[in-house]
């Protein structure tokens, strides 16, 4: 920066007062609703250091201020499934308060929900560094490192949430990461003392059977489900889970007994797509193509578009010499598959089977033309690509893992609740504090001629509001004095645009020309 003449001195000692805001108290309170007293008092404290010449305070306050709004407007952009823009707005509150230990976690939750697993592990590590004795933050870096499938990792931190807390979501997770680590002994002595504490009912041993059961323990499944149906018989999924506990490792070999307790489900719940399924599937494998396909049929009247069963229902037409049928099923299997992401194999699948049946029928150009696109799908599924550290933990998501999250919750649970036009009134009544705090830390920064700081929080200040008064006189005189001539112009001709009046903009607009022509 060149050397500053006298009047450029002049200006900079004028720059404070001018571009410091400064709304009444009761007009902060109309703004801020009474729901929101944290927000109000960081702002009106920041008031308050500032007319008494405290900046450093000031700055804080302001910032404190900033990072909670800016949090709480985040948390409802998410809930509305705005993830980038509430990502932005996240990234900012935390430039603003870096050790707010709560807009850590809210922000770890949503990356964690859009499969940001790294950058949730990272945003949570450091809330727990901030507070080692928090259940939540513990619980929530546990289920990312258990994304992550570092289960060593995340078996300690569930071990630490649960001596904190020891809640059903917790000690479940913990119990499933237990059984990963084919820890076995420690996930029924776990169970026992969830039951001790929360309870013995049907629901609870359905949730441990279901953690055996994914982790390849079938007959420890099948004795939670057994007493899951003795303390309640009526319990729902309890017949459906412990047949397929029965077919466990040897499936042929539980048929016998899965049989019963699929239909004792359907007796449940007569609409039960799941049950109606295996009971075909199972049907068509002993050759009992009647019975397969009475089930089958039942189950694709209750769920038109899943492709397993779709592909079951052709096969058992082709089975049974029906080959135009089974065509008309298998190009309904193909349209749901091609709109259907990660449908690939059924895609493959269903080109390949039409494919046979046309050849069967004598088409042999169009059975030709099924075969060729079935092996492009098949090859596509084949190609090995570079993938990064998030998707590869994410492509690797097992059964195990995609059903724990389903049944353990979803994050982001203290975003706003309000609806989408609740959260734009919101966002609304605080933007103009939001401004002007940054106008007023945008002053401080200037005060202490940094003006590049100055500048930046002044971009911020026109983010927020872009009709705050003077904000394109305070950042046009940021600007010229950290050197941006050009910017300097554009905020000082757009502000005298307005102002013709004021004599320093004006000057200062001409220097700023005539360095700019230098330059």
């Amino acid at each position: 920066m060149e050397r500053q003449s006298p009047h450029v001195v002049h200006l900079i000692v004028m720059l404070l007062p001018i571009v410091v805001c400064s709304l009444p108290q009761t007009t902060v309170g109309e703004q801020v609703s009474g729901q929101q007293d944290t927000l109000k008092q960081h702002y009106e404290a920041g008031q308050k250091f500032q007319r008494a010449g405290d900046m450093a305070q000031a700055s804080a306050e302001y910032r404190l201020f900033l990072g909670e709004a800016l949090h709480r407007i985040a948390n409802g952009t998410a809930k509305a499934g705005e993830f980038s823009r509430a990502n932005t707005l996240y990234e900012e509150a935390l430039r603003q308060a870096p050790d707010d230990s709560m807009l850590r976690l809210d922000y770890a939750k949503v990356c964690l929900d859009t499969d940001q697993l790294l950058k949730a592990r990272a945003t949570v590590e450091r809330a727990v560094q901030l507070n080692p004795r928090d259940p939540q933050a513990r619980f929530i870096l546990g289920r990312i490192l258990f994304n992550l499938e570092d289960y060593t990792a995340a078996k300690s931190q569930l071990e630490a949430a649960t001596a904190l807390n020891p809640d059903f979501e917790t000690g479940y997770l913990l119990g499933t990461t237990y059984l990963l680590l084919h820890e076995e002994w420690a996930a029924r002595r776990l169970f026992e003392d969830m039951i001790a504490g929360l309870g013995n009912t049907a629901l609870i041993h359905i949730y441990f059977g279901r953690a055996y059961s994914q982790n390849d323990y079938p007959e420890l499944a099948a004795e939670e489900f057994r007493k899951a149906i003795e303390l309640d018989n009526h319990a729902p999924d309890a017949h459906y889970y412990l047949a397929l506990a029965y077919l466990g490792h040897n499936e042929e070999m539980g048929f016998a007994k899965a049989i019963p307790e699929f239909r004792a489900e359907l007796e449940i719940n007569p609409h039960d797509f799941r049950s109606e399924y295996m009971l075909g599937y199972i049907a068509r494998k002993q050759r009992d193509l009647p019975e397969a396909e009475k089930h089958l049929r039942r189950a694709t009247e209750r769920d038109p578009s899943n492709l397993d069963a779709l592909l079951e229902l052709a096969g058992v037409l082709t089975d049974t010499n029906r080959t135009a049928e089974a065509g008309i099923t298998l190009r309904k299997a193909i349209a749901e598959a091609e709109a259907s992401p990660g449908a690939e194999r059924q895609l493959s699948r269903a080109h390949y089977l039409l494919g046979q049946i046309l050849r069967l029928m004598g088409h042999l150009d169009e059975a030709k033309r099924e075969l060729v696109q079935s092996a492009a799908v098949e090859k596509g599924l084949r190609t090995v690509r570079a993938t990064s550290a998030d998707e590869r933990s994410i492509g690797s998501g097992s059964l195990v893992r995609n059903e724990v999250l389903t049944q353990v919750g979803s994050p982001a649970q203290t975003a706003l609740t309000e609806s989408k036009k609740a959260l734009d009134e919101f966002s609304a009544s605080l933007s103009p504090l939001i401004g002007e705090a940054y106008n007023n830390l945008g002053a401080i920064a200037a005060g202490q001629k940094d003006f590049l700081r100055a500048m930046e929080e002044f971009q911020k200040a026109r983010e927020w509001t872009p009709s705050l008064e003077g904000l394109d006189r305070n950042f046009g005189m940021a600007s010229f004095y950290a050197g941006h001539f050009d910017e300097s112009v554009t905020a000082l001709r757009r502000y005298l645009a307005a102002h013709p009046d004021d004599a320093v903009a004006r000057s200062l607009l001409a220097d700023a020309s005539r360095k700019l022509e230098k330059n």
